[in-house]
């Protein structure tokens, strides 16, 4: 297969940003002249402690939170697993909260999770959602009840790219479980959507490298009232909840990465709509057997979600690399899973294309470019693998 002149293209900003210029240039000076642990006494470790806070701070107020309320972590899972883990365990040593709820088509950072705590006791349901990716809200509802101790609904799908209407969802949870905790996994969404739109919740995952930040890094706010069990136990750190010297240069590096994505977010989403669709009407005309997934208006400007019949994603992506694109199957955490994705099978995705899961996602730095390349090496590597499919098939036959 024949490359055409741009190098590669990079379509998998949904698995990780390339990091902001300013961003690189901050983490380098930062690393450097940061280099001491802020919970020592000196001067060195004040001034680190002090960019530490500073960091919060900033993060605090782009996100509308107090600083006191955002706990660095290690990324968004780690987030997902202390927000679902810490709070459930913190109700089951009580007694009479047992309840979990999270949405079929929540990141496996919390779906694992959920399904480990029932071994301890919980009660867990996964809340079913439309053919368009959309929570099912009277089903939500139907689940909860008022022993309903943790609710999860992620703001921006990880796969697929649809919104969820959050404010409903909080409405219906404080209507029908009224001490139940409400969490988001925002790790998809500040690049497309308004923090209005997900700090509703009481707790709020997000992390660095979504954002044109650096990997590494990620953030629980923890709204006040909202009570954790610690998993990671040992120095106190992050009001008890998250032992570890801090990584002060990620922190001042993902604090500067928010503020840019938001600065520049309106701008992003138009530039990165109009490359959207154009990605996509080029796929859908010249590739044939293909769907785009998920509610056309509730999906967010950079995810162009395809399920193509015929293909298997694996060696889908292996062609497309070999022609210079960076694409997805779905979720980057699910690398190497050889059971269908279960997003797609949540939505309920005709089983022939299921297993062509093709996701592509642009973001900050995507080029028209990088977008033709997709288009034009994309119908000769299907063409391949379809051609070798009624190859084999005509083989057995014979």
């Amino acid at each position: 297969m024949e490359t055409p002149a741009l190098a590669r293209a990079y379509l998998d900003h949904a698995a990780s940003t390339p990091l902001y210029p300013e961003v690189v240039a901050a983490l380098k000076e930062t690393l450097h002249s940061l280099h001491a642990n802020p919970t020592g006494m000196h001067a060195s470790a004040r001034a680190a402690k002090t960019a530490l806070e500073e960091a919060r701070e900033r993060i605090a107020n782009l996100l509308g939170c107090l600083p006191h309320e955002v706990i660095f972590t290690g990324g968004g899972t780690e987030s997902d697993n202390l927000a679902v883990k810490g709070v459930m365990r913190g109700a089951l040593s009580v007694g009479d909260l047992n309840g979990v709820v999270v949405s079929a088509i929540e990141h496996r950072a919390m779906i694992a999770p959920a399904a480990r705590l029932e071994s301890e006791g919980a009660r867990v349901a996964f809340a079913p959602v439309t053919t368009d990716g959309i929570i099912d809200l009277d089903r939500l509802s139907e689940l909860l009840d008022e022993r309903t101790a943790f609710v999860s609904v992620m703001a921006v799908n990880n796969e697929i790219g649809t919104r969820q209407p959050l404010s409903e969802v909080a409405r219906i949870v404080r209507e029908r479980s009224p001490h139940a905790v409400l969490h988001t996994d925002a790790v998809q969404a500040p690049m497309w959507v308004e923090p209005e739109e997900f700090m509703l919740c009481d707790l709020v995952t997000a992390t660095g490298h979504k954002v044109g930040g650096p990997r590494g890094i990620g953030i629980l706010v923890v709204r006040d009232g909202v009570k954790l069990v610690a998993e990671i136990e040992g120095g106190g750190q992050e009001r008890g909840l998250r032992a570890g010297t801090p990584d002060v240069a990620a922190a001042v590096a993902l604090a500067l990465a928010l503020e840019i994505t938001l600065a520049r977010r309106d701008e992003t989403a138009t530039r990165v709509r109009a490359l959207r669709d154009r990605l996509v009407s080029g796929v859908l005309a010249s590739v044939p057997e293909v769907v785009l997934l998920g509610a056309h208006n509730e999906r967010v400007q950079g995810f162009a979600p395809f399920a193509l019949a015929g293909v298997e994603s694996e060696s889908l992506l292996v062609l497309l690399d070999r022609a210079g694109v960076d694409a997805a199957a779905g979720s980057s955490c699910a690398s190497g899973a050889t059971e269908p994705s279960h997003v797609l099978t949540a939505l309920g995705v005709d089983p022939q294309f299921i297993g062509g899961a093709l996701r592509c996602t642009l973001g900050w730095s995507t080029t028209p470019e990088e977008v033709e390349h997709m288009i034009a090496v994309l119908p000769e590597a299907v063409n391949r693998l379809r051609a070798l499919r009624v190859d084999r098939r005509d083989s057995a036959v014979s």
